[in-house]
């Protein structure tokens, strides 16, 4: 570095640095700098000698050198220069550059292209899962798909755009998609991607970076059981050798929730599981639904925690409609035998689980008081 001491340019002398990056078009980027020119005291720091003369000199100024003020640590004026920018082909940059003020500071720099490689190749993939809560999902309550994409590299992969396809065997009018956001690896925030429609969604991601994933969630509520079916793809710009992981799917079952009423008429619904005893499940109509108008397929009867273990054996062959609630609608009644239930001492809750004729799934489930 030149200070402009004596005879001196005033020049800061050096070479680099080189930076490599993408230059998306219809883009600028900026060249920024901010600095401080030395100043007289800067040489003897560190010297250990510092007179009165050295002092005054730099206080005062040299006989030679009046003008620069040499008691300043003056800054140097900052420099902010755009390149590119919409309508600008990348290319057309290619070349020598000198900005800044000539009188104070410039800088000299050559932008050149870089023959690509492997930046370009890109090997991502696609996975899709949906999940809710509790054992099943439910109708009136949301479940919530997600979808990660990742790149194993070696390049950035260029305009990554994901789309999702949902089916249904739900009316569209009975079901709504919320919007989906986007989360680029551990980051907090979110961005949103294309407003959804009953058929799905797009979601442009850009890129996704080296051993890397983007995640994408969005919601569903349905209103009503059935079925659905949600298909995720990503494709890219830029090279893949192998797209056959580039896709996912995932298939929800939506149950109708049903009141169940375990031992009617008992508000503890005890059950001696030393005895063997049949109990009484019921499923309760209310005033929008008419339990007995449900074509009982399969129905199982047990333990909340452990489906495997409970009881899908009617213990009479076949359900019966009473009024089990006393409140003049007819409800639906299951037998099964208590020992075959899983039900075990400690247990809280017990649950009801079926499929009707027409492939719709039921739940519901009520406390239980084992002794």
């Amino acid at each position: 570095m030149d200070d402009d001491d004596s005879c001196g340019d005033g020049l800061l002398n050096f070479f680099g640095p080189t930076w490599e990056f993408y230059l998306r078009e219809g883009q600028a980027f900026n060249l920024h700098t901010t600095g401080f020119e030395q100043d007289c005291y800067d040489r003897h720091f560190g010297s250990g000698v510092f007179s009165i003369f050295d002092y005054v000199v730099c206080y005062a100024g040299s006989v030679f050198e009046f003008a620069n003020d040499w008691g300043n640590n003056d800054g140097l004026p900052p420099l902010d220069h755009a390149f590119g920018g919409p309508g600008i082909d990348p290319l057309s940059l290619l070349g020598n550059y000198t900005v800044g003020d000539p009188d104070e500071f410039e800088f000299d720099l050559t932008l050149g292209a870089i023959a690509l490689t492997d930046e370009d190749d890109a090997e991502l993939s696609l996975v899709k899962t949906c999940s809710h809560p509790g054992e099943v999902a439910l109708a009136g309550q949301p479940f919530t798909c997600t979808i990660v994409v990742s790149n194993a590299g070696p390049g950035l992969p260029r305009n990554v755009v994901v789309s999702d396809v949902l089916t249904s065997t739900v009316n569209p009018l009975d079901y709504s998609v919320g919007q989906a956001t986007f989360r680029v690896n551990a980051e907090e925030d979110t961005h949103p991607c294309d407003a959804p429609t009953d058929a799905g969604f797009e979601c442009a991601i850009g890129t996704v970076t080296v051993g890397g994933a983007v995640t994408i969630s969005v919601q569903i509520l349905p209103l009503k059981p059935g079925q659905f079916g949600n298909s995720g793809s990503v494709t890219t710009d830029s090279v893949e050798a192998d797209d056959s992981d580039n896709s996912g799917n995932a298939a929800v079952d939506v149950f109708l929730p049903v009141i169940v009423d375990i031992s009617p008429g008992s508000a503890i619904n005890p059950l001696n599981l030393s005895k063997k005893g049949v109990v009484t499940v019921a499923i309760i109509s209310t005033a929008e639904f008419d339990a007995t108008s449900l074509a009982i397929a399969t129905a199982c009867f047990g333990d909340s925690g452990d489906p495997a273990q409970r009881n899908c054996t009617e213990e009479h062959g076949t359900t019966h409609v009473v009024d089990a609630d006393k409140d003049k609608d007819d409800d639906l009644l299951f037998h099964y035998s208590v020992l075959e239930t899983g039900i075990d001492l400690g247990d809280a809750t017990a649950c009801l689980r079926g499929t009707t004729e027409d492939g719709n799934g039921f739940y519901g489930c009520d406390a239980v008081s084992p002794m």
